[in-house]
């Protein structure tokens, strides 16, 4: 169990976010009737939304899956993760109270209530928070008499077991 630590949270996280970056590339160019609806915060469309946060949903995915330093990793998981609870609080301060409609079409390929797919993707955003602020601030109390420099050293088999 203890190999999952950091290592499988971080590709963990790679492999949700490379889902929902590929749903809302697939999305753009669907016929959903969301897609044509102005967001709310930004007032752009949502298939321009969709484009701009599935491409950089996918580096981010990329990076979590290929990265190295794990503490970077989990420090832009972190302002991820963060940015995803700002974005939620601003849509309720502007009383939006439709569904977030972030996996686009993917929703109605498999099916799915808007309301569910809803509540999944605030709770994975929640997983990436709690599992983020969790593995830094273990980090930080870990390494609070290491020498600097010496947390944020290249993944090894070594370290993947620390």
């Amino acid at each position: 169990m203890k190999i999952f630590g950091q290592l499988g949270f971080v590709r963990s996280v790679g492999g949700i976010l490379c889902v929902t970056g590929l749903a809302k590339l697939t999305s753009v160019f669907g016929h959903s009737h969301a897609l044509a609806l102005r967001e709310p915060l930004l007032q752009i469309f949502f298939r321009e939304l969709f484009l701009v946060a599935g491409i950089g949903e996918l580096v981010m995915a990329a990076y979590c899956l290929c990265a190295k330093h794990l503490n970077r990793a989990t420090a832009i998981i972190a302002w991820l993760s963060t940015g995803f609870f700002i974005y939620r609080l601003s849509l309720s301060w502007v009383e939006w109270r439709l569904p977030c409609p972030c996996l686009g079409n993917f929703v109605e390929l498999l099916h799915l209530s808007p309301r569910l797919a809803d509540l999944e993707m605030k709770v994975l955003a929640a997983y990436m928070l709690a599992g983020s602020g969790f593995h830094l601030l273990r980090n930080l109390c870990r390494n609070a008499g290491a020498k600097p420099g010496s947390y944020n050293r290249p993944l090894t088999s070594n370290t993947a077991l620390n």
